[in-house]
């Protein structure tokens, strides 16, 4: 076993290091005036809205367009899974995600190996592409340079009242306070 692999035997050992890849890298790319991420996953018993309601990261932000006249809120949602666990699972959880994102990802970590090597690999893109869930793949998911986006996610328009729960039932504190100075 690698040290990659030791190091991230565990689903919870990959949201710290996603998290500093998104919020540094990744929310830069996506040309993000503000934006803020976190894990989302380990809230305990919290309440959230039933099975599957709670991705394991968000990033929320905004992002000015040159012609167009407001600024347009994200919430993105991450689903993030080890490569002992590169399955179809991932895109159902993003998809349930969906209800409250502007766009949902599954981000698989492969520990160095090529994405298209896994089992489930095509019936992966395949229904991610179906229903608009963006697929990226990470052989060292510290490392952003070794992300690669697979499928990307298509935006979503969801409810405003299902967002606003969903923010107040799964956003911290802090995150709260950001976004209420944004708008």
């Amino acid at each position: 076993m690698t040290e990659t692999a030791i190091a991230y035997a565990r689903e919870l050992d990959l949201y710290e290091p996603a998290r500093k890849a998104i919020d540094t890298h990744w929310a830069q790319r996506r040309q993000l005036d503000n934006s803020h991420c976190e894990i989302t996953a380990m809230q305990g018993r919290r309440e959230t809205g039933g099975s599957w309601t709670r991705p394991d990261l968000i990033v929320i932000g905004s992002r000015k367009y040159e012609f167009l006249p407001q600024k347009i809120f994200e919430l993105v949602s991450f689903e993030v899974k080890p490569a002992s666990d590169v399955s179809i699972k991932g895109v159902m959880e993003a998809l349930a995600h969906r209800e409250a994102a502007t766009r949902s990802y599954v981000l698989y970590h492969t520990d160095g190996e090529e994405f298209s090597t896994f089992p489930e690999y095509t019936r992966i893109t395949d229904l991610a592409a179906k229903h608009g869930i963006g697929v990226y793949s990470a052989r060292d998911i510290a490392d952003f340079d070794q992300w690669a986006e697979v499928v990307p996610a298509q935006l979503a328009n969801p409810d405003p009242e299902v967002v606003d729960t969903f923010l107040r039932r799964t956003l911290s504190d802090e995150g709260k306070t950001k976004l209420r100075k944004w708008f």
